[in-house]
């Protein structure tokens, strides 16, 4: 059987139920929580925030400031990414460092090819079983939340899918109650429910 850990799905389980609260906050200076038809400022460049969220959360303005930069003319082209040739020679430049970063902060051996693909997380939710089942195979899938639901609804679509567990989006069901299947070509777990707040800590033993 094949266990697979993905990243944002991010496949994990636990042998204890932990739950973790939701961490989806913003923080604003007294005065930018002002009644709106006063002037609100922050003590930070811009007004900008301080943005604590589960998903998408706080850049360096450096950062920020040379994005915006590079979108009228990256790196003295006289262009914008998004207006140059895919595959010119700026371009490709900029997909072989990104393919070296990846590559150095993951430790991706040669052997391995990175695809850079449309789509974010969710499209995981459909490529799993396109990729390692077919229509009549067997594949697990453990619901402790929505992205878990999300993507066992998917899994249904190309596969046999399973119900190994369902949670109740606030614990994860104890793992004496599984229905795994002997012969599953993978078991498939979110480890961090953001939404719900369900996390997983360790890789269960299936």
């Amino acid at each position: 059987m094949q266990q697979l850990h993905m990243q944002q799905m991010r496949v994990g389980l636990h042998k204890q139920m932990l739950v973790r609260p939701v961490a989806r906050a913003s923080v604003r200076t007294k005065a930018a929580t002002m009644d709106k038809g006063a002037a609100a400022s922050t003590s930070q460049p811009y007004d900008r925030i301080y943005n604590f969220s589960a998903g998408p959360a706080t850049l360096p303005l450096e950062v920020l400031q040379e994005a915006q930069a590079d979108i009228i003319n990256y790196k003295g082209t006289g262009m914008s990414v998004m207006e140059m040739s895919h595959r010119g020679k700026e371009f490709m430049g900029i997909a072989a460092k990104a393919e070296e970063d990846l590559r150095k902060l993951l430790n991706i051996p040669s052997n391995y090819k990175v695809l850079f693909l449309q789509g974010g997380a969710s499209t995981q939710f459909s490529m799993l079983p396109l990729n390692f089942a077919g229509p009549e195979d067997t594949t697990d899938y453990i619901v402790t939340g929505s992205w878990s639901k999300k993507t066992i609804d998917e899994g249904k679509k190309f596969t046999k899918a399973n119900l190994v567990a369902k949670g109740d989006n606030k614990s994860i069901p104890a793992p004496s109650t599984w229905n795994l299947s002997p012969d599953a070509k993978y078991v498939h777990y979110c480890d961090n429910e953001t939404i719900q707040g369900v996390e997983f800590k360790t890789v269960p033993d299936v």
